[in-house]
């Protein structure tokens, strides 16, 4: 199964990157723009890419995600994964990239990140200030339903 978001900033031909892993066992293969390897044809502006950094390093640091790029929106997962994972998602904003890796490593999925090709798209429907603190509040939601046993 793959995810991808509405705006194409990852194309859909970079799902040949992410299939072989799926084949040979990894349960999840992200996406990523910040490894080796990944090309970023049109950057984001500076703050939206700071607040992105700060979301992963927030991600990995309350929920132990472990990853180098949370919120590129290009992710695949086999079939029994992306059933297991989807069925526990709470999150409805900005957060629920970052749940479903939580999950996924809670459940003690394999994820292996793979560089893409990626390119903003200037009419992103981000707020920054808005989006921003209900992620921060989304990824202290996750953490705190995890230790009320909503993972389980």
């Amino acid at each position: 199964m793959l995810f991808l978001d509405a705006d194409h900033s990852t194309r859909i031909e970079e799902w040949e990157k992410l299939a072989p892993w799926l084949r040979d066992g990894y349960e999840v293969v992200i996406g990523s723009r910040k490894m080796a390897g990944a090309h970023i044809h049109v950057r984001q502006p500076p703050l939206r890419e700071a607040m992105g950094k700060v979301f992963t390093w927030l991600t990995n640091s309350l929920l132990g995600v472990r990853v180098r790029d949370v919120t590129c929106g290009f992710k695949g997962y086999c079939l029994p994964a992306a059933r297991a994972i989807f069925q526990r998602l709470r999150m409805t904003g900005w957060g629920f990239d970052a749940e479903a890796l939580f999950i996924a490593r809670r459940l003690g999925y394999h994820i292996k990140e793979v560089p893409v090709v990626w390119a903003d798209d200037a009419s992103t429907k981000v707020r920054l200030a808005k989006d921003a603190m209900r992620s921060f509040i989304e990824l202290v939601r996750i953490r705190l339903g995890a230790w009320r046993g909503w993972y389980a």
